[in-house]
Parts: C-alpha cells; structure tokens; sequence
C-alpha cells in the first residue's frame, strides 16, 4: 500500500503521516505528525543550526502539536528552510503572512535563480559556504521540481 512517511534524517526514526483509506481517499494520521514530526523539529530546534521542513501541506491541519512545534521553530532565532504546498489554509497561510518570512514562488525558468539564492541565504543564516548534497522539492504553478 502507498504511503507518505515523515523521516527524522537527525534520530533516523520515522511515521506514517497519509495513507489512502479503502476507498483511496488519502487520510492524514496526526499520530505520526504529532510523535515522530513534532520531536523531530523541536530537536532540530534545541540543536540550533538549521530546521528543514519539506513539505507542509494540509494534511497537518489536525496535528496541533506538530503545528505548535512548528510554530516554535518559526519563532526561534534557528533559520528554518521549508516547502509549503500552494494549497490555502490556516495553517499555511499563516506561514504566508508572518513578516520573518521570506517567500520565493518556483517556476521552471527560476530554479537556477532559486537555487543560488538558497545558497547564498545558508551561507548568511547558517555559515554553509558550499552546501553541496542538499536536496529541496520546490512546488510551484508548473508542478514539482527536485533540485539543489
């Protein structure tokens, strides 16, 4: 059966967060975004060199105490590198608004562009001079885009 599953990359543990029910309808288990995804950022955070999140999307709109780790990583002095889903919600759209925040939209012809200023934003935040291997998914209008 198809999944999508959460990884902590740092504590190596992960959860199933959707999974399609016996109709096919993808479902989210809040079991997994609230243990194994709201741990793995609060860890990130207590280390204090960078939080990674990709993707937020709108299957953890019911996970209050991932949100809340979210939230704590958003108002920590740690840079925070996520990917957000272009659906709307409260959630996301939060994110969106936050005046720390700095949006940039992917589109095909951008990716080069993007991927430079990613680059150049760790060397400033987290002091990475060459962060080669870092992998990102960039959602955009034109679709998904793996990078980096």
């Amino acid at each position: 059966m198809a999944c999508f599953r959460l990884v902590d990359l740092g504590r190596r543990q992960s959860a199933t967060v959707v999974y399609p029910d016996e109709q096919g309808v993808w479902c989210a288990d809040v079991r997994g975004f609230d243990g194994v995804g709201a741990e793995a950022v609060l860890a990130a955070v207590s280390q204090g060199s960078l939080v990674v999140m990709d993707e937020l999307g709108t299957f953890e709109e019911a996970a209050r105490v991932f949100l809340a780790a979210v939230e704590k990583a958003l108002d920590s002095a740690v840079p925070v590198v996520g990917v957000l889903k272009e659906a709307r919600s409260r959630f996301l759209d939060g994110i969106r608004r936050r005046p720390d925040t700095r949006l940039v939209r992917m589109e095909s012809y951008s990716r080069s562009w993007a991927e430079q200023e990613l680059r150049t934003w760790l060397a400033g935040a987290v002091g990475l001079r060459n962060p080669k291997g870092t992998f990102l998914r960039f959602e955009g209008t034109t679709g998904a885009h793996d990078g980096l």
